[in-house]
Parts: structure tokens; C-alpha cells; sequence
């Protein structure tokens, strides 16, 4: 189901140039849902203190995108890591 987001993460993080744009890409991306995400789940309180119906729909939509946050911030780990691996060997140091 996967496995075509998963080759082209798998090449994207094999070559160093696309890996660095990728990292930052991600933290970027992870920054901004990060924030939608809290933004979403202050409305959702809010809306269930106020006793709405609409709180169930902005519930599913809390749980949703934080797991997009979750997704967005094990990539940026996983890739720091392989980055991180890579430049072990050539004495580079990385600034994040």
C-alpha cells in the first residue's frame, strides 16, 4: 500500500543533496502542522465545552492531524540519523 512513498523516501534519503532538502523540507512542514494541530485542538475544547455536535467532526480532524505531526517528525529523526551516519566517517559537521 506503502511501498511507493516508501521507494521514493528510501531514494530521496540515499543521496545526500535531496537528503539535506528533504530534512529541511520536513521541519518546515512539521513546524506548520505542529501549529494547525494545536490551533485545531483548542478549537475542538472549545467547541466541546460549548457543547456543539460539531466537536465530533473537529475531533477526528484533531487525531488526524497529529498524526500527521508524528508522521512528519519520526521522518526528520529517521533522516537526521541516516545523515548523521553518513557524515560519521567524513569528520563533517552538521548544523541544524
Amino acid at each position: 500500500m506503502f511501498s511507493k512513498s516508501d521507494t521514493e523516501f528510501a531514494a530521496m534519503a540515499a543521496d545526500p543533496s535531496k537528503r539535506h532538502a528533504m530534512i529541511a523540507s520536513r521541519q518546515f512542514t512539521r513546524t506548520v502542522l505542529f501549529w494547525c494541530a494545536l490551533v485545531i485542538t483548542v478549537c475542538d475544547l472549545a467547541a466541546a465545552l460549548a457543547g456543539g455536535h460539531f466537536a465530533t467532526v473537529l475531533s477526528a480532524g484533531t487525531v488526524i492531524q497529529w498524526m500527521l505531526v508524528f508522521k512528519f517528525d519520526s521522518d526528520v529523526r529517521l533522516l537526521s540519523i541516516v545523515d548523521t551516519m553518513a557524515n560519521r566517517g567524513t569528520g563533517e559537521k552538521i548544523a541544524y
